[in-house]
């Protein structure tokens, strides 16, 4: 391994383990300032169109950003793996009532036929 491919894993496991000590409080206001502060920019009142995350291990919770998205009908994607080209990542629309699978890498994302 690269000492910059290790400098990068290592800062990875650094923030994963601060997002993880993070009491639940603690990240819910964060995911309502995001949301607010997201909400409120130029570029996501002008975006039809806006990529996306679905929360995972510690993450800013995005559901309610999503959300607002679809109440604005806005269109939202989410990442996902595609089987079809050996977990190719590319966006997936994330539909209101879509069912959710955990991919490979025990992440949530859109059941689609990839």
């Amino acid at each position: 391994m690269s000492a910059e491919l290790s400098a990068k894993t290592e800062m990875r496991r650094r923030l994963r383990e601060q997002r993880r000590a993070l009491t639940p409080e603690a990240r819910r206001l964060a995911a309502t300032r995001l949301a607010a502060q997201l909400l409120n920019t130029r570029e996501f009142r002008a975006s039809r169109d806006i990529a996306c995350y679905l929360t995972n291990d510690g993450e800013i919770d995005t559901t309610d950003v999503i959300r607002h998205m679809q109440r604005l009908r806005k269109r939202c994607y989410v990442p996902a793996l595609s089987r079809l080209t050996h977990d190719r990542l590319w966006f997936a629309p994330a539909l209101p009532d879509a069912e959710l699978v955990v991919n490979r890498l025990g992440i949530l994302e859109p059941n689609v036929a990839t």
